[in-house]
């Protein structure tokens, strides 16, 4: 038996009924937004309510990426070339090579 008034804060439904229109009663609380309660001997068993709205709100990984977090805060002062600055030496491979070497020997 479905009871349910405008007094009452929620709508609630017993056991038998809510098996006999399980798919019924989900569509509805989809669609209303509003929740449910399933009961037995007219206590609650459980609640029945809509899913929160989780669907991305951007795509991309859950967490941002660092990369372009400072764009905007650091600033290339006038004058500097970035194709000039190198962080390696231009035989940087061949020294790493001779290390290596030098260790495995």
């Amino acid at each position: 038996m479905t009871t349910g008034s405008p007094n009452d804060a929620q709508r609630t439904v017993n056991a038998d009924e809510f098996q006999a229109r399980c798919l019924a009663l989900i569509d509805e609380v989809a669609s209303t937004g509003e929740p449910i309660t399933i009961t037995r001997d007219g206590q609650p068993l459980l609640r029945l309510v809509p899913c929160a709205d989780e669907s991305p709100t951007r795509k991309g990984p859950p967490f941002p990426s660092p990369l372009g977090a400072d764009r905007g805060l650091i600033k290339i002062a006038e004058g500097v070339d970035l194709d000039e600055i190198s962080v390696f030496d231009d035989d940087w491979e061949e020294q790493w090579e001779q290390k290596w070497d030098e260790r495995l020997s």
